[in-house]
């Protein structure tokens, strides 16, 4: 099976893009993988390097979501009819929200990882601006309609997709994966330190790193968070009540987890979380923002704090950093519920739909693939 698939290079639709292609080599399917947003990183040309199956065709597009987009986008668009005319996939796995509209010559499969519209009311507590937006919601709306099936990484997510862009009657819910890091036999491995872990992009409101920020002067123990700390629009986030580490490399980011006393990620917008699954899958015990989504994905197996309520944060990080044995309890209740999203039950899942869109019509066999290349 020969798939054009897009993704997202500054965001996490990048980790969940390497772990699907991954976890799809044991399928035979092959991906020519189409990237928009920025440049590589090196990192990321690494890790593609050790994918056989992906093939890439890189671009600097910007992406819908982000400002002064709407040139770039449908530039976008053209460059991916082409390589859909030349590539002849099967079947076409778009990442971005922007281009399920178009005149594809095979099934389309979107995946809406995220939306602007349900962001802005989940961290703004208000719909977003119109007619700022407007051009944003015709286009994904269109988008949504009009491709051959609508996936979401959540029930809530796909909650919120179908309010804002729907109606379409063609959804399916697959929850992430990743086998990243390894699970260990148990979650004990080892003793923790005393320290608090978060991770994520420092300048997205969403995150909510603000919160710790501002109680991390009254807490026991210090508090280090993980992420990119320059916003696209090239302002930086800076302060002395806790310590950015910057991006980490996925080594130095389980090296981390491992040794964390908690990971907290007090989200007031979270589709899925990745990487608060990375961190139960290292044995950490898990403190979340009380929203649909989060409490969907882990259940009883966190605690669970309202975003905007200070002071009960503070409160329940200062609870469980000084009772090990609930710490404890609840870093197995995690690592147990991680068993669930592994990157082999996702790609499955992706397979049965790619399948399903295809139906009975036989898959062609590849053909001489062209590398391309594009900027905005």
């Amino acid at each position: 099976m020969n798939i054009l698939m897009t993704s997202d290079t500054v965001g996490g639709v990048w980790t969940y893009t390497v772990d699907l292609c991954e976890a799809l080599q044991a399928h035979k399917v092959t991906i020519e993988l189409a990237t928009m947003g920025a440049a590589l990183s090196e990192r990321q040309r690494t890790q593609l390097a050790k994918l056989p199956n992906v093939h890439l065709h890189e671009s600097e597009y910007r992406l819908c979501w982000m400002p002064d987009s709407s040139a770039d986008v449908e530039a976008a668009g053209r460059w991916l009819m082409q390589l859909a005319h030349e590539l002849k996939p099967d079947l076409v796995h778009l990442n971005d929200l922007a281009h399920g509209g178009l005149p594809w010559p095979c099934p389309v499969l979107l995946v809406g990882h995220s939306c602007v519209l349900s962001w802005w009311l989940a961290v703004k507590k208000e719909a977003a601006p119109m007619p700022e937006w407007a051009e944003y919601k015709t286009l994904v709306t269109e988008s949504v309609r009009q491709a051959s099936l609508l996936v979401a990484p959540t029930q809530a997510m796909l909650h919120s997709l179908l309010y804002h862009y729907g109606p379409t009657e063609r959804t399916r819910v697959i929850y992430n994966g990743t086998d990243r890091p390894a699970l260990a036999e148990t979650a004990e491995n080892g003793e923790r330190e005393p320290f608090i872990f978060a991770a994520g992009r420092v300048w997205d409101e969403a995150k909510n790193i603000d919160a710790l920020t501002a109680i991390a002067a009254e807490l026991p123990c210090p508090i280090y968070v993980a992420g990119e700390t320059t916003a696209p629009d090239g302002t930086e986030r800076s302060t002395e009540s806790v310590t950015f580490l910057g991006q980490l490399a996925p080594d130095e980011l389980h090296h981390w987890l491992a040794r964390a006393s908690l990971y907290v990620a007090p989200a007031a917008y979270e589709p899925f979380g990745l990487a608060a699954l990375e961190a139960a899958r290292a044995g950490c015990p898990l403190v979340l923002g009380d929203i649909k989504s989060l409490r969907e994905v882990w259940g009883d197996a966190a605690v669970y704090v309202d975003p905007s309520d200070l002071a009960a944060l503070r409160d329940k990080l200062i609870n469980l950093i000084t009772r090990p044995k609930r710490r404890h309890y609840l870093a197995t209740a995690a690592w147990t519920r991680a068993k669930r999203y592994t990157s082999a039950a996702m790609a499955k899942s992706y397979l049965q739909c790619y399948q399903s869109l295809l139906g009975p019509k036989q898959v062609k066999h590849p053909v001489k693939k062209v590398r391309h290349s594009a900027t905005s």
